[in-house]
């Protein structure tokens, strides 16, 4: 019984080849075809460079020396609403930084600096001589810094906030490491100055923005505990109130002097010389076997079919 069935399976591979090997020119002619389009089309599209950097929290952020008071006064500055840090704080502040980032209105922010949205949503292509963008200019006149493209049904001439933030979404990638406590930040885009430029955006504008939140925090909580000083007259109290006060003003001289306020780079961002993708070779590669594998059902397909119709 065994070897009816192998004899049977047998035949029916012998017939399989036979099949193939009747349609072999026209197997090898659709092949061709599918590997000249895959040429074609991996030469089409654009290089894709990307520049990251690695960074982790700055040392002053994240080894605060208000960090030792939580223990001691904790109750009284959380009557005043100031964070003296403690245990999975660098964590939240990490998450901060990764939310911050893919957040609307940090694009917002970003949005206001006039060169980001022409790079975003009208890049046409990338010349590596003159090191300039070609925008397109049915979108973008790069002359006038206007946008003159028509407007798409409810859109605006220029596009908003909420239209780039797909495509600022796609362009970044940000990424945690939770073993060494890192944030690895990239942008990818045609333009490796570009790329490069946006990076260095997003990690200062996180800094700038956190820095002036601190500030601001600072400022409040000042207000309000030589207030409170000047109201109390407990010795243990005032003395408490007076190593907050310090603090605070740490704070705020960090926050004045300190460019890398909240995340500092381990590695820099850097313009790309090498692109990132597409990996055309590949590309070919699998185009073309998908286009011989696809032949060969068709044909075998079409083999089967033909006989049950005649039969």
């Amino acid at each position: 019984m065994e070897n009816s069935n192998n004899s049977e399976q047998l035949i029916d591979f012998k017939e399989l080849f036979f099949i193939l090997w009747d349609a072999k020119y026209w197997i090898t002619l659709c092949t061709s075809g599918f590997a000249v389009f895959s040429v074609l089309y991996a030469l089409s599209l654009p290089n894709i460079y990307y520049s990251e950097s690695l960074l982790k929290l700055s040392t002053q952020t994240s080894s605060s020396p208000t960090s030792s008071l939580s223990s001691q006064f904790g109750s009284i500055a959380s009557m005043t609403g100031i964070n003296l840090g403690g245990v999975g704080n660098d964590i939240g502040k990490i998450n901060s930084v990764l939310s911050t980032i893919q957040s609307r209105d940090f694009l917002k922010r970003l949005l206001e600096i006039e060169w980001v949205l022409p790079g975003l949503m009208a890049t046409e292509s990338y010349d590596p001589d003159t090191k300039k963008i070609t925008y397109n200019t049915s979108f973008y006149d790069p002359e006038t810094k206007a946008w003159v493209r028509e407007a798409p049904k409810n859109r605006f001439q220029t596009p908003s906030f909420q239209e780039a933030l797909p495509v600022y979404q796609g362009t970044i990638r940000v990424f945690h490491n939770k073993q060494t406590n890192l944030i690895s930040i990239g942008v990818s885009h045609k333009s490796p100055v570009f790329a490069y430029n946006f990076l260095s955006l997003i990690i200062d504008e996180v800094n700038s923005f956190n820095r002036t939140m601190a500030l601001e925090n600072a400022e409040k909580s000042l207000v309000y505990l030589y207030e409170q000083m000047s109201l109390e007259r407990r010795d243990d109290v005032s003395l408490t109130i007076s190593s907050l006060i310090e603090q605070q003003l740490k704070t705020k001289m960090l926050a004045k002097v300190n460019k890398d306020f909240l995340i500092q780079p381990i590695d820099s961002p850097f313009i790309p010389e090498m692109k990132y993708s597409p990996v055309r070779s590949q590309l070919c590669i699998i185009i073309t076997l998908f286009g011989g594998i696809l032949s060969c059902i068709f044909f075998v397909l079409k083999h089967y079919f033909t006989n049950r119709q005649n039969s």
